[in-house]
């Protein structure tokens, strides 16, 4: 693979990117990191709620090659382009690195609702308005985080 070097501002657009939208949600949220998966929810509901947790729980122990594989080829490629040496592992490190503890805390803390989880098939969004309401954050937010399903299980395709 080709070597990619980053610049400081580039490294913090690897961390922007790599938080996604759900870090403007985690900035001011101080919540419990239980997810509000409740009863009413499907299972295909719930698994992309658990998808979305795995992913920044990977992502906040600084654990690329676990968080890249939540995600779909195509992010986990692009995503790759940010890193310093070329590879989506080495981008989730590095925003990783750069997100500091705090932001990193409250990702792992996010709430999510799996019954506002809209699925269509072989698609399945979340509004980031939806998990900063449910986190005690106001926001005008329309950003949809996008995930398809891939056999089983579900991959990240946007973060909003």
């Amino acid at each position: 693979m080709s070597t990619v070097s980053t610049s400081p501002r580039r490294g913090r657009r690897v961390a922007a990117f790599a938080l996604g939208a759900l870090a403007v949600v985690a900035v001011a949220s101080g919540c419990s990191s239980s997810e509000d998966s409740s009863s009413d929810a499907t299972a295909d509901q719930t698994a992309v709620v658990d998808t979305l947790s795995s992913y920044y729980s990977a992502f906040g122990a600084d654990d690329g090659p676990k968080a890249c594989g939540y995600l779909d080829p195509e992010l986990a490629a692009k995503l790759a382009t940010t890193g310093p040496d070329g590879t989506c592992e080495s981008a989730v490190n590095a925003g990783h690195k750069n997100a500091g503890a705090e932001a990193l805390t409250k990702l792992s803390e996010l709430k999510y609702d799996a019954t506002k989880v809209v699925v269509e098939g072989d698609t399945a969004k979340l509004s980031t308005k939806d998990v900063a309401e449910l986190n005690g954050k106001a926001t005008d937010s329309t950003a949809q985080i996008v995930l398809t399903r891939d056999g089983d299980n579900w991959k990240i395709v946007d973060l909003g």
